[in-house]
């Protein structure tokens, strides 16, 4: 099947790509050729270029009303002023910083009020570059023309998803709690801060946990290392009930999505208001603290249990997989052609499929 569209993956050797046979690149890449893969079958747009990368690339080989820009990573959001010289831009984690900890009285919430105050002092530089090259009306031009869109999954996760009631696992998590690999300096605290401290925070809690929860928690040293050591990940996760989600480096991460398509129940930390958190699965706790008892309360009831998972799966299926977002952004380039324009002003999405 030849496709309609010209797809080329920008941050690894401008490679172009077979939409319906490509390797694997990870990082998010995967998941949105994924997306255009349903939009090509659907068959409604051709001739566009579409550039997937993971970081914002400083400058395109093409712009035009027909070049699509996906950046599946960036969590310093970047911003160019060529953004005013292409069609559309999808970008995971948005176009500005957030801070959900509410009034900074903790180590935690400080950790996290010192983040957002410098991934804000980059992005207004950004974007103050960005003004004097594309003028205010491109930079909003820019702006109307984006739309953010799920982190999806890093690489391929394909669990094979069992009732709650057949997992042997009751809780678990999976990851890296610091980044022991690196020892970086005050800009390398600034970002990474947060994350340790909740992490650790939880990690600090599981210890409380009486052995006859049976759960599983394993570390690494770093994200690179859980990457690295992923291969019975996916088999894990299908086999626990209750996923634990702490923040990364940035509030969302992989691990949501993850977590959802193999049907857990999810605990985790407060995630941005997008239109496709609005009514996530997730129980939210802002500390780790109250995991013990949430856990205790949650493994009581095998029936709330048991909704809580489908409500998982069904959010990932009608809200943020493959195909859900295929819907949606495939709406969001067809409004936009219709219209001759990108407005995401009066193109926001409420939901992904019904």
């Amino acid at each position: 099947m030849n496709s309609r569209n010209r797809y080329v993956v920008l941050d690894v050797s401008h490679e172009e790509v077979d939409i319906f046979n490509p390797r694997k690149y990870g990082w998010g890449r995967d998941f949105y050729l994924d997306v255009f893969r349903h939009i090509e079958v659907e068959g409604k747009l051709q001739g566009l270029t579409v550039y997937i990368s993971y970081s914002t690339p400083k400058a395109l080989p093409r712009y035009g009303r027909d070049v699509v820009l996906v950046i599946t990573g960036d969590e310093h959001y970047q911003h160019y002023a060529y953004f005013k010289d292409v069609g559309y831009v999808f970008r995971s984690y948005g176009q500005w910083p957030v801070y959900l900890d509410g009034l900074p009285c903790g180590r935690q919430s400080v950790a996290a009020l010192k983040q957002y105050f410098y991934k804000m002092v980059l992005c207004v530089k950004m974007r103050l570059v960005a003004l004097k090259g594309a003028g205010l009306k491109g930079l909003n031009a820019g702006d109307e023309r984006t739309l953010q869109v799920p982190l999806g999954l890093f690489q391929a996760f394909d669990p094979k998803v069992k009732s709650i009631s057949e997992r042997q696992i009751n809780y678990g998590f999976m990851g890296s709690v610091s980044d022991e690999t690196y020892r970086g300096g005050l800009l390398h605290r600034l970002q990474n801060d947060s994350k340790t401290l909740s992490r650790r925070r939880m990690m600090d809690m599981l210890e409380t946990m009486p052995d006859a929860f049976k759960g599983h928690t394993h570390t690494t040293a770093s994200f690179q290392s859980s990457v690295d050591n992923h291969h019975d990940y996916a088999s894990v996760m299908a086999d626990t009930k209750i996923a634990l989600v702490p923040r990364g480096s940035c509030y969302e991460t992989y691990r949501f999505y993850e977590a959802c398509k193999a049907g857990c129940v999810i605990i985790c930390e407060p995630l941005p208001d997008t239109w496709f958190y609005r009514n996530h699965p997730g129980i939210v706790i802002r500390d780790w603290s109250e995991v013990p008892q949430l856990i205790a309360r949650l493994l009581a009831s095998e029936k709330e249990m048991q909704t809580r998972s489908q409500a998982a799966l069904s959010y990932w299926k009608t809200q943020v997989s493959e195909r859900a977002t295929a819907t949606v952004v495939g709406d969001f380039l067809m409004s936009c052609v219709s219209d001759g324009q990108g407005s995401k002003n009066s193109k926001q999405p409420q939901a992904a499929v019904a």
